[in-house]
């Protein structure tokens, strides 16, 4: 059950960090202008949702 519950919050973090990073009417978010910083969040946000992915179905293997 923890394993669902912290997969299911880690998945929904990351896919609203996306979202909250993506460009609004044209313009690029302050955080993510510099191009190294960029590609740092880019894969800790992937990184994160694979581990939520992984903890999620981990979780939902467990309980059958």
């Amino acid at each position: 059950m923890f394993y669902t519950v912290s997969g299911a919050a880690i998945t929904v973090v990351s896919a609203g960090s996306y979202w909250y990073l993506l460009p609004r009417k044209g313009k690029t978010h302050p955080l993510v202008k510099n191009s190294d910083v960029a590609s740092m969040i880019t894969i800790i946000i992937m990184t994160a949702l694979t581990a939520g992915i992984g903890l999620l179905a981990a979780g939902i293997n467990s309980m059958f």
